[in-house]
């Protein structure tokens, strides 16, 4: 597509050459599709099956999984790959975290549940769209109790304290 600007003046009040036609500069560009912007989607956690696991160092995964969504109107490139981004917390700064060809991620080894996550689209051609919608995870909230406990002075289930909790 090329494109220039015309404007339309005149010398007042004379009259003397009341229609000035001026043309800009041509400028000519070749326009590049833009991949859509990445829905994305994240698994909830199974919170039920974390409660029941009593060992004493928890290890935590996040699945994902995003479509291609609508928007910007018109877009329609093909992504090449997806940008992985992370924050810790539901405030502050997204980092960039991986990249993947596919349409899922698993974040896996985390010491915490709890993150947000974002997802770009990158075209072959370089385009990068915007980012997806931020999805979070919280962290589970539980307690494994005991069934009893025996203050009895022996120094054996004295206390009365969960065997596991949630962060």
């Amino acid at each position: 597509y090329c494109y220039y600007v015309l404007t339309e003046g005149s010398y007042a009040p004379t009259g003397y050459l009341s229609s000035l036609l001026n043309k800009s500069q041509v400028q000519c560009v070749t326009l590049v599709d833009q991949p859509c912007i990445p829905v994305l989607t994240l698994a909830p956690a199974n919170c039920d099956s974390l409660a029941n696991d009593t060992t004493s160092t928890h290890r935590y995964a996040n699945a994902l999984r995003w479509t291609a969504g609508t928007l910007p109107t018109g877009c329609g490139a093909t992504a090449r790959y997806y940008r992985i981004f992370y924050r810790p917390t539901p405030d502050g700064a997204l980092v960039l975290l991986d990249s993947t060809a596919s349409m899922s991620y698993v974040h896996r080894n985390l010491p915490a549940l709890a993150g947000c996550y974002a997802v770009q689209a990158v075209s072959a051609a370089g385009v990068r769209s915007a980012l997806s919608n931020v999805a979070c995870q919280n962290e589970c909230v539980f307690f494994l109790l005991p069934n009893i406990f025996t203050p009895n002075g022996d120094r054996f289930n004295s206390t009365f304290r969960p065997k596991s909790a949630s962060p």
